[in-house]
């Protein structure tokens, strides 16, 4: 079997790092540390501070963001018709989701950092690198987890969905948006 390219380019990219890091004069978790810093990008006031890769990552998924206002927006009608319904499910899964993260890593003895780190990794990674901060946590760890729960997201409720036959595209589309984030959103737009 394939690797899902996903996992390949996030193996490759964690590989060089490593590689930037023997070869140079840097730590290895320094050199992930500063893949996103406390700068600021802004389209009219330009850079403050120094940025560093994922700042420009997170620069330039703003027009991405946008654009999926659009496709959405097509469907106010829909959504509007079952507002009730999504917005108790979101915050039910959104609260539950950083709970049972956080209780299974206490289960699992995980070091305090690294509990700090993963609460939100049900969000997109964009928004899990940017706002990880706050609570005292890794952005790179923040990162991985996010595109780790999307991976394996995608694949586990494709399957839960298919073998107890749910087919209503409203449940399968925000469930697995819910939980496997932008990529099972992605992969199940092609149903």
């Amino acid at each position: 079997p394939i690797p899902h390219p996903l996992l390949t380019s996030t193996a490759a990219i964690i590989g060089l790092i490593a590689i930037l890091a023997s070869y140079g004069n840097s730590d290895f978790y320094a050199l992930l540390h500063s893949y996103n810093t406390s700068a600021s990008m802004n389209i009219f006031t330009g850079i403050s501070g120094k940025a560093g890769p994922g700042n420009i990552y997170l620069y330039a998924l703003n027009a991405a963001i946008v654009s999926m206002a659009l496709p959405i927006n097509s469907e106010k009608s829909h959504l509007i018709s079952h507002g009730i319904e999504l917005l108790s499910v979101s915050a039910l899964i959104s609260f539950a989701s950083i709970f049972f993260t956080i209780f299974v890593a206490r289960l699992l003895r995980v070091s305090p950092y690294v509990i700090k780190s993963i609460p939100l990794r049900t969000t997109t990674t964009p928004i899990a690198i940017a706002t990880i901060g706050f609570i005292g946590g890794n952005s790179g760890i923040a990162g991985v987890m996010s595109v780790t729960t999307g991976v394996i997201g995608s694949a586990i409720w494709i399957w839960l969905f298919n073998r107890n036959r749910f087919t209503k595209p409203i449940t399968r589309g925000f469930t697995i948006g819910f939980m496997a984030l932008g990529l099972g959103t992605s992969i199940i737009t092609t149903e």
